[in-house]
């Protein structure tokens, strides 16, 4: 009986990330730029679609102008 109250009790469960994603963004997108977004994803090979979309937003230094903004938003 002495040997199991010296073991570690486990809580069971995940083990908690280091850094959790916690911060969520959502997005409206026409039928014409929903069907080129989602042939991207298609051409991309890519199993997750939010995973393809953090790869477009931060796979290179956005350098925009004020002009590209308007266009984007637009």
């Amino acid at each position: 009986m002495n040997e199991n109250n010296n073991k570690k009790q486990h809580k069971g469960g995940r083990t908690p990330k280091s850094d959790p994603s916690i911060h969520r963004h959502a997005f409206r997108l026409t039928d014409e730029k929903n069907t080129r977004l989602l042939s991207l994803f298609e051409a991309s090979g890519m199993p997750n679609k939010a995973k393809f979309i953090i790869y477009l937003l931060f796979r290179n230094q956005l350098r925009l102008t004020k002009e590209q903004l308007i266009f984007i938003c637009d």
